[in-house]
């Protein structure tokens, strides 16, 4: 889908986020080339185990940019 959001609309991966809540939205982003992942999680006791900026909701996003 991702893929063909940037063939439809033209989209620069290289200038664009993806957030997403689960593992196989941020696994579909990278395999799409997307850089700047957010995966929005619960807790923020979970921020320490991943590999990709984890929010507690999309207020937080604007907050990394």
């Amino acid at each position: 889908m991702i893929r063909q959001a940037v063939l439809d609309h033209g989209i620069d991966l290289k200038t664009s986020l993806l957030v997403g809540d689960k593992d196989s939205d941020i696994e579909a982003g990278r395999a799409a080339g997307v850089t700047r992942l957010f995966k929005v999680v619960d807790s923020p006791k979970l921020r320490a185990r991943c590999d990709v900026q984890l929010v507690i909701g999309l207020s937080e996003v604007p907050g990394y940019l």
